[in-house]
């Protein structure tokens, strides 16, 4: 069975959207993140990981987000970092596998990472 993939309506309706918030009292500038999106997005991934045999990871770099790792953390395999911090970040409020690359690191940092 084909699983529908089309987007919320609430997020396919800009105009929707924009007077909602108009009538909601919200000060602008703000940054609204729209759950049932994420939701969505997530499970397109968990699809194309399991008829690909692919596993799909949150970039952090990219998408540093964490309060939104709850939501996505059941459709991603884990996260990828280019440094400690970043790795720390993903072990801590992510889970799941946890890749990490820099071109250089001191002996401590990479200790602590075989702690992940």
């Amino acid at each position: 069975m084909t699983e529908d993939l089309s987007l919320p309506h609430a997020a396919s309706d800009v105009a929707a959207m924009a007077d909602t918030f108009s009538a909601s009292g919200l000060e602008t500038p703000c940054f609204v993140l729209d759950e049932s999106v994420y939701h969505h997005n997530g499970r397109i991934l968990k699809s194309i990981q399991e008829r690909s045999g692919a596993r799909i990871l949150l970039a952090q770099k990219a998408f540093s987000c964490f309060p939104v790792y709850p939501i996505l953390r059941p459709y991603l395999a884990g996260t990828a970092a280019s440094g400690l911090y970043e790795a720390k970040l993903g072990h801590e409020e992510f889970g799941g596998e946890v890749h990490v690359y820099s071109p250089s690191f001191k002996m401590a940092e990479i200790e602590e990472l075989l702690g992940f």
